[in-house]
């Protein structure tokens, strides 16, 4: 992806995320893993249609998780990515909101806070989506 279609991708995520009640903080976080994990590349393979391995913005590991939620195959989302790219980022951040909430059932969250082995990641969704102590605030 260019410079300007990932700009262009994190400006869609900050917007889409804005909406649903995140800080600023909090999305920058989100979108300097997204920046690592994928290039903001909705359609990102770790390995061209390996469903065994990460799949998409965050890189969903296996990617049947978000597959299977999606109801999409592996050629629906690869053709998703080349003629409605919009579309697949909202299927992923309405997935990564779903899996992330405490009632989505455990085999299919994607979210645990934890205090075991002096883990980082101590807050719940629901504490990081509001925080103002995680990332940079880089985006106006």
């Amino acid at each position: 992806m260019t410079d300007e279609q990932q700009k262009a991708n994190a400006q869609y995520i900050y917007d889409y995320l804005i909406d649903e009640g995140w800080s600023k903080n909090a999305i920058a976080g989100l979108l300097g893993n997204i920046q690592q994990e994928s290039q903001l590349n909705p359609g990102v393979w770790q390995d061209l249609n390996n469903t065994k391995l990460g799949y998409g913005q965050v890189q969903w590991d296996d990617t049947t998780k978000f597959l299977d939620w999606a109801e999409l195959n592996v050629n629906n989302a690869n053709g998703m990515a080349q003629n409605d790219p919009k579309q697949l980022m909202d299927l992923q951040l309405e997935f990564l909101i779903w899996s992330s909430q405490t009632s989505t059932p455990s085999d299919c969250r994607q979210w645990f806070a934890t205090t075991n082995y002096d883990s980082p990641y101590k807050m719940t969704y629901d504490e990081y989506i509001v925080s103002t102590s995680v990332g940079i605030s880089w985006i106006t």
